[in-house]
């Protein structure tokens, strides 16, 4: 063992602590990376500041990204529930009789998908649509705090300033959201991409000619419940990027990287976008760059 590895290892250590962050697994592997780097430039007279810097960077990472995951289960929970409850009332059961009483009887895929198709699109007029409207919007508006919470936090990590309290950063940006007329425009929006997606998966469902009743309710329960927690993450995490990108362009940011995960799920396409950082605010490629992207932007300047 190199004399500098347990000194590096609480160098890391140290840097990680104070940035309030999590211990991860990724945490682990950053912390023997900045260990092995430690070792190959032992000589360096600041390579144990750079040490503490790469722990709480690291820790800083952490902390977003736990953050983030527990923002979107919370929504996911609260949306599943009301997306639930305005499914109630025999609508699938309502859907297999249509189905059973026309002349094919769940033989004919284009009649199965335009039977289950009108079933959900009767969803917007009940009343429990509209707490269901509501969770949406409320889940986009915290999206967008958070993403204008972490993008303060990351500048100020790179400008070497003091870190905000991410709670009351958080309570402060989705403050001013709350009569933000537009989101309810976006709620809907991801609320018919639910449908349709909902929609989509019923008709499969109930393409099935020798089920039974109970095997067809079942497979339709199954599938309309499906697409709910792919929607709001993908929804949340839009609205975290674009609170992001929105707390940047107010700041007058002039350069953006792309930050992939950092881990064995980042795809091509993210790479390619983080590889090609820096970009200019107005340039910046979409964020998420596809269903449960986990990547941010993180502005340079």
């Amino acid at each position: 063992m190199h004399p500098i590895e347990p000194v590096a290892r609480e160098a890391f250590a140290a840097g990680w602590a104070t940035s309030g962050g999590p211990m991860t697994e990724r945490v682990k592997t950053a912390c023997s990376a900045a260990v092995d780097l430690a070792v190959e430039h032992a000589d360096h007279p600041r390579i144990l500041e750079v040490t503490i810097d790469l722990g709480r960077l690291e820790g800083l990472w952490a902390k977003l990204y736990e953050r983030r995951e527990q923002l979107i289960r919370s929504h996911i929970g609260t949306i599943a529930e009301l997306w639930r409850n305005a499914l109630a009332g025999g609508l699938i059961a309502d859907a297999i009789r249509r189905l059973r009483q026309s002349d094919t009887g769940a033989g004919d895929r284009q009649e199965t998908e335009a039977i289950a198709a009108a079933a959900l699109a009767a969803l917007p007029n009940r009343p429990d649509w509209l707490p269901l409207r509501q969770a949406m919007r409320d889940a986009l508006a915290a999206g967008q705090a958070e993403g204008a919470t972490s993008a303060k936090a990351t500048a100020a990590d790179r400008s070497g300033g003091e870190q905000p309290d991410w709670d009351a950063e958080f309570a402060t940006h989705h403050g001013t959201l709350a009569t933000q007329t537009a989101l309810w425009s976006d709620a809907d929006t991801w609320l018919q991409r639910l449908l349709a997606r909902a929609a989509t998966a019923l008709g499969r469902a109930l393409h099935q000619p020798d089920a039974s009743d109970d095997e067809l309710a079942a497979a339709a329960d199954q599938s309309v419940d499906k697409p709910v927690a792919s929607t709001t993450d993908w929804a949340v995490t839009t609205a975290i990027g674009a609170g992001a990108l929105a707390w940047y362009q107010q700041n007058r940011s002039t350069s953006i990287d792309w930050i992939d995960a950092g881990d064995g799920r980042v795809c091509a396409a993210c790479q390619t976008n983080a590889d090609n950082s820096p970009y200019a605010p107005a340039d910046f490629p979409p964020l998420p760059d596809h269903p449960g992207c986990r990547c941010i932007a993180s502005a340079s300047t």
